[in-house]
């Protein structure tokens, strides 16, 4: 059962979601449901599944993973687990709310390579999962999805791996170890650097910048940061609002063609951005 395809989750959830992610990010995929008391019908996840509930209302719950059934009473903010190959079957004693972050195999073996994980890591079936990490991460997801993914696919693509990393540590039999990052070389931070600003217009994603830079993607965002003290996303914004500045002073392109060239998507995305990095928005400014 794959619930990132909507058809399938039909068949085992009661409504559709209010929320989905679309084809957005790479590997991960996130959907928010509300339905009444129902029951889903055993099944078998082709990916790893996240359940995040919303509100603060108790709610009953019955659920089987691997023909193994636990009976709670789930508190907000406690997450439940089903790793892929695992049979599921859920029943919900009534009306819940819940965010969905489905998570492809290949990724986590991705993410797993770049700990340099030296062995498999199994992850296991949980329920009442209590991590506030994941909570947060699960939550910000949902949230780029609400507001359509204002700095563009790389910020989701930054907290998934951020989410599989925790959720390795989490629900995995292996203990992860904790890299120590040493920063990027001058040339490599240069590299970088012209590849962003070549690519402005375009959609930039994390494993591109990290393969200019010869490193994992997980590596690369800490090693970035601690180069420029900027996460990835934050730099591309701030070069993008960079050039929008120096378009703007010419005054040659309207606001919406500005958007574009800077690889905002859209005027009211570069209204949003320029007003948090300059203060003003984009008219207040070219009116100075």
């Amino acid at each position: 059962m794959d619930l990132a395809e909507a058809v399938e989750a039909s068949r085992v959830l009661p409504e559709g979601p209010l929320l989905r992610s679309e084809d957005t990010w790479r590997g991960i995929y996130l959907a928010e449901y509300c339905h009444g008391a129902a029951e889903a019908m055993e099944h078998r996840m082709a990916s790893h599944v996240l359940d995040l509930p919303i509100g603060s209302r108790l709610v009953g719950h019955e659920r089987w993973l691997d023909g193994r059934l636990a009976s709670y009473q789930q508190q907000p903010g406690e997450l439940d687990f089903c790793p892929a190959g695992a049979s599921h079957r859920a029943v919900w004693a009534d009306q819940v709310q819940f965010v969905l972050v489905v998570i492809e195999p290949w990724f986590v073996e991705r993410v797993a390579a770049e700990l340099e994980v030296s062995e498999d890591i199994e992850l296991v079936p949980q329920v009442q999962v209590q991590s506030q990490l994941l909570q947060q991460l699960t939550l910000a997801l949902r949230g780029d999805v609400a507001e359509g993914y204002p700095a563009g696919a790389m910020y989701g693509e930054v907290l998934g791996r951020s989410l599989v990393m925790q959720l390795l540590r989490v629900c995995g039999e292996q203990r992860l170890p904790v890299l120590e990052s040493v920063g990027l070389s001058r040339r490599a931070l240069a590299a970088v650097e012209d590849y962003v600003e070549a690519h402005l217009a375009c959609e930039l994603r994390l494993g591109d910048l990290a393969a200019v830079a010869h490193l994992s993607p997980a590596y690369f965002c800490r090693c970035f940061k601690r180069a420029t003290g900027l996460a990835p996303h934050q730099f591309v914004v701030r070069r993008r609002v960079a050039r929008a500045k120096g378009l703007l002073g010419q005054g040659e392109l309207s606001l919406v063609e500005v958007a574009l060239a800077c690889g905002f998507g859209s005027q009211s995305l570069l209204n949003r951005h320029f007003k948090r990095v300059v203060g003003m928005t984009p008219r207040q400014w070219q009116k100075l």
